[in-house]
């Protein structure tokens, strides 16, 4: 018999592999509908028909966040329903990761740009034989190359590396 983290490890597997709900696939879900989702798969009918007997019949729907079509509850599987709530829960906790990694690759390659200009623009230019702070700053004042030329260059590059 599988443990219970076995199981949930093998629905979220399923997800990925059957679905396509990969963390960037589920990205997009930005206002908790993962972890909505996996309540819902949680409750007990217990819970349900309290809902229902308080605010009206098929209230609880209204706490699933997809289209219903997606709704697959299995009340005569309490085990495959905690399954899917469980695998739901690791979905939402991959994506919070897949975006605060992003995030944190996307800080560093900018942060890494900003340094490159500077060192650029000023920390190596004083003493460069080729081109020093001075020279640079008067070839643009008078016109010999403009800031879109040296952005359009840096671009020709970048563009060629990643092609």
């Amino acid at each position: 018999m599988k443990t219970g983290i076995e199981l949930i490890a093998e629905e979220r597997q399923r997800q990925i592999e059957v679905e396509c709900w990969t963390p960037k696939h589920d990205s997009k879900h930005v206002n908790g509908e993962l972890a909505n989702a996996a309540s819902y798969y949680a409750m007990t009918d217990e819970t349900i028909d309290f809902i229902n007997n308080q605010w009206g019949n098929d209230m609880h729907l209204h706490i699933w966040p997809f289209d219903l079509k997606w709704l697959k509850r299995t009340p005569e599987n309490r085990i495959r329903d905690l399954q899917k709530a469980g695998a739901l829960i690791a979905a939402e906790i991959d994506r919070i990761q897949y975006l605060t990694n992003k995030k944190t690759r996307k800080e560093t390659v900018l942060n890494t740009i900003d340094d490159l200009v500077q060192d650029f623009l000023y920390n190596d230019r004083e003493e460069d034989e080729d081109l020093s702070v001075h020279q640079l700053h008067q070839a643009v004042e008078e016109g010999d190359i403009n800031i879109e030329e040296m952005v359009s260059k840096f671009r020709e590059n970048l563009e060629e590396m990643f092609k």
